[in-house]
């Protein structure tokens, strides 16, 4: 229920942010705004690798995540290609 509503929350801001960047297409505010997100994201990185603790877990914390994420787009493209089929009457 919790990874549910995380994802709800996260998709909500996305769209939010996403919005509010359509009206402002044709001014450097989108340019700005990804030149603060990638210094934003420099800056985390350095804060957690300063942490011994947090430096393991950062360094190898990725590898499930990304084969939980190729497992779970292999499963939604199987599931597409039943219910594509099934639809189809194959």
């Amino acid at each position: 229920m919790a990874t549910c509503l995380g994802d709800l929350l996260t998709l909500f801001i996305l769209a939010l942010l996403g919005s509010m960047l359509v009206g402002t297409m044709d001014t450097p505010i989108p340019l700005i705004a990804v030149i603060l997100m990638g210094l934003a994201a420099v800056w985390f990185t350095r804060a957690v690798m300063q942490d011994e603790w947090v430096k393991n877990v950062a360094k190898g914390g990725w590898a499930p995540l990304v084969r939980i994420i190729i497992v779970s787009s292999f499963r939604d493209t199987k599931l597409k290609q039943r219910l594509t089929c099934r639809s189809a009457q194959c």
